[in-house]
């Protein structure tokens, strides 16, 4: 069992540097590569949700698409200041099969609900041309 420490004020912690560094040490450890909530929202359309999956095929590994990508995960102004490259570039690697996995989802759902109508009005609107890749091969899959 671990020892408490006290601080000035009298509260009680079971590790050193106090509640700050607690609060620090509970972030998710994830948050780079979790899906983000406009992809996988229950109370969004599914329109909605493929909409968001789709646009996230703008970031890639590419320096700045990298640099982007991990502001829009953290919300940190600077995520180099928290991450290494290297960790970004495999987290990325785990969000991008993440993400794949989830497109395919959705695109069963849609091709149940819909026929696949959504999917092809989808295909030719995407500005994004990795994003017409990804899915044309989640609906071959």
């Amino acid at each position: 069992m671990g020892r408490l420490n006290t601080s000035p004020e009298g509260s009680t912690t079971t590790k050193p540097g106090g509640w700050l560094a607690a609060l620090e040490q509970s972030q998710k450890p994830n948050e780079l590569w979790s899906l983000p909530q406009e992809f996988t929202d229950p109370f969004a359309s599914l329109q909605r949700r493929l909409i968001a999956t789709l646009d996230s095929y703008r970031y890639s590994k590419a320096p700045r698409n990298l640099i982007d990508w991990a502001e829009a995960q953290t919300g940190l102004a600077d995520p180099m200041t928290k991450y290494t490259r290297q960790d970004l570039e495999q987290a990325f690697d785990r969000f991008d099969r993440d993400r794949t996995l989830h497109l395919r989802d959705l695109v069963r759902q849609a091709k149940q609900q819909s026929g696949g109508r959504i999917l092809k009005q989808l295909r030719q609107t995407t500005p994004w041309p990795a994003a017409r890749s990804a899915l044309e091969k989640a609906l071959n899959s």
